[in-house]
């Protein structure tokens, strides 16, 4: 009788507590360099924000996070972090302190955040290599509760990590950059007629203008 052996693929781990999940996050960020891009998922980057009730780092991981962040604000001529942050709550809705991480990790080299508005996501991913970081919150609005790490053997042609990498590039596609503006504050980008025009090029913008045209012929045809 034939034997099928099934390879495992990768290994994981779960990962529970705040602190446990806010160390994990960090590392993303303090191991981030230009040879291995990294893609990131958030509502608030509250693993850089957050602090403990008396203001101390919520964990070493995070100090060692914040610190090299605030080492290459400025060193804008290189690709130093090589990230890519996908935030799906504007900043404008953010306390100063979680704002001033996305200003001080817009003005680091090799770093582009975009915000695309999805209320309802609960998930949030980090993903590097062929390591995956995948925590999830229990409701919307509330900070993460659990997570899972996921370490592929072949991250080159491993199906969960494309699957999860597809999915970041086709949100982050239809989602804003954000910049900082000449007076140092958070902006788009793209200017109001470029995102009117980026909108009219769309599906959704062709299907709403052809809407549109249909009834004005309508009305003509009418009188």
């Amino acid at each position: 009788m034939e034997t099928v052996e099934k390879k495992q693929s990768g290994t994981s781990h779960l990962v529970e507590g705040l602190k446990a999940l806010n160390s994990e996050g960090c590392r993303f960020f303090i191991d981030a360099n230009p040879q291995q891009e990294t893609l990131i998922t958030s509502s608030r980057l509250r693993w850089l924000s957050i602090r403990e009730k008396k203001g101390a780092y919520f964990t070493d991981e995070q100090n060692q996070a914040l610190q090299r962040i605030a080492q290459l604000v400025d060193l804008t001529d290189a690709n130093h972090l090589n990230i890519r942050i996908l935030l799906y709550r504007h900043p404008r809705r953010y306390k100063r302190a979680e704002r001033d991480v996305v200003v001080d990790l817009l003005r680091c080299g090799g770093t582009e955040i975009r915000y695309l508005k999805n209320n309802d996501q609960l998930s949030r991913l980090a993903l590097r290599g062929g390591k995956l970081f995948l925590s999830t919150a229990a409701r919307t609005g509330e900070a993460v509760n659990q997570g899972i790490v996921y370490e592929s053997f072949s991250p080159a042609s491993d199906p969960l990590l494309e699957s999860f990498r597809a999915s970041f590039e086709a949100d982050f596609a239809k989602a804003k950059r954000l910049v900082l503006n000449k007076n140092g504050k958070i902006a788009y980008a793209d200017s109001t007629l470029r995102l009117f025009v980026r909108w009219v090029s769309s599906e959704k913008g062709l299907a709403v203008i052809g809407t549109i045209v249909g009834i004005v012929g309508l009305l003509i045809a009418l009188l």
